[in-house]
């Protein structure tokens, strides 16, 4: 079997990542293989660190509105 491509991993995207059940959740899905982009209202400088020790992508945006989630 050949070895999974990067493009080939399913990607998922979880709200509230950055702490309790959204970080757990995002933690699982990593393990399982996704890749995964965090998201939560503010991107903040603990989210830098927080980037660094999970390998987790976070990135600060308000999902309740259109614009910024089209942005």
């Amino acid at each position: 079997m050949s070895e999974k491509r990067k493009s080939d991993a399913r990607l998922a995207l979880v709200t509230g990542a950055t702490r309790g059940l959204g970080m757990a959740i995002a933690l699982a899905l990593k393990a399982e293989g996704y890749r995964v982009i965090g998201n939560h209202h503010r991107h903040t400088a603990e989210d830098d660190a927080l980037e660094h020790d999970t390998g987790l992508v976070i990135q600060g945006w308000d999902v309740s509105d259109y614009d910024a989630c089209r942005e």
